[in-house]
């Protein structure tokens, strides 16, 4: 018998994290806060946000496809170099907490409560450089200062509450990036990180000789439903992005990060 009330946790869960992801929001945040509230267990939690984000990685390959065939085609491997350098302090971050045990520490609704309220602030910055004029630096000619600046920021948002697209923007943003060349590169680091960062698990999994039990364990048709809905509320998110980085109005979620770190901190306490 199909249990709806699970299903219906999975979809509202896999929707938030499609929306989160792209929107400067902080999908890992969130996760954590709707694990909390629907009394998903931590290792349950850790599955799906696997599943998930494989959904959004769908996503932005599909979405950025025809640019990333063209820099192949074009051999533009300056802009391949400034993704692998960029990548380079997550990378490092990543996997020096995966080998320390340090995850556990963030399921911590305290740091992901502050972790919101941190990218408000940054949200509010980047709202102020929005309105500034000034003269715009292609993605190609980016100086390796600022790819190094952008990709310490993205491994700043490995804190779950910190948004990974909110802290890469605010740093393109400062290094004179146009939009949508700021979009483009804060997503090429994403999609190395999301799925680096699968792939560390899975053979982290395999390497405990975990997998099969974990596959075993999981609702086939419930993690479906959940990657179909990650997927397709992540490229609807990554086209209102785009929009909303043109209208330079990505900062107003500034408010909304606040508010929600107040209401996480406050549900810690008291609950």
């Amino acid at each position: 018998m199909i249990d709806m009330t699970e299903y219906l946790k999975i979809i509202f869960m896999a929707l938030f994290q499609g929306i989160a992801e792209f929107l400067p929001i902080s999908s890992s945040g969130h996760l954590e806060v709707l694990g909390a509230i629907f009394g998903v267990a931590e290792n349950e939690r850790f599955t799906l946000s696997i599943v998930l984000h494989a959904g959004t990685l769908l996503a932005m390959l599909l979405f950025y496809c025809k640019e990333i065939i063209g820099i192949f085609t074009k051999r533009e491997w300056r802009i391949i170099l400034i993704v692998i350098i960029g990548s380079i302090p997550a990378g490092v971050g990543g996997i020096f907490i995966k080998f320390a045990g340090m995850e556990e520490y963030f399921h911590n609704l305290i740091l992901v409560g502050c972790a919101f309220i941190f990218t408000g602030i940054l949200l509010f910055s980047l709202r102020r450089t929005q309105q500034k004029e000034i003269e715009y630096v292609p993605l190609k000619d980016l100086p390796m200062s600022s790819v190094w600046a952008i990709g310490f920021m993205q491994l700043i948002a490995i804190l779950p509450g910190v948004s990974r697209s909110g802290s890469t923007i605010f740093a393109g943003a400062k290094c004179c990036l146009n939009p949508e060349d700021n979009a483009k590169f804060s997503f090429f680091l994403a999609m190395a990180a999301i799925g680096g960062a699968t792939l560390l698990e899975i053979v982290c999994l395999l390497m405990l000789n975990k997998g099969s039990e974990i596959i075993q364990s999981m609702n086939t048709g419930l993690y479906a439903a959940g990657f179909l809905v990650s997927f397709a509320s992540g490229y609807l998110a990554l086209t209102l992005l785009l929009k909303l980085l043109k209208s330079k109005k990505l900062g107003y979620f500034g408010i909304y990060m606040f508010l929600a770190g107040t209401l996480t901190l406050i549900y810690k306490i008291w609950c």
